[in-house]
């Protein structure tokens, strides 16, 4: 699911890597304990929160907005 994937920019080049398990189309993006998170999603509606770890996505609490 292309709504799935997720790519790291460093400012000049991209490099794919671990896809999440949720979408989060239209979701937040922030940080969590120094690590990239992903919160919500408009397009279905859920709460769902990841956080990126060296070995792939990590589930969350969701998140209470």
């Amino acid at each position: 699911d292309i709504r799935k994937t997720c790519e790291i920019f460093d400012g000049s080049t991209t490099v794919s890597t671990f896809s999440a398990d949720s979408t989060h189309y239209h979701g937040g993006l922030g940080l969590y304990k120094n690590q990239p998170a992903s919160v919500g999603c408009s397009y279905e509606r859920h709460q769902k929160a990841e956080t990126l770890s060296a070995t792939g996505w990590i589930a969350l609490p969701k998140h209470s907005k």
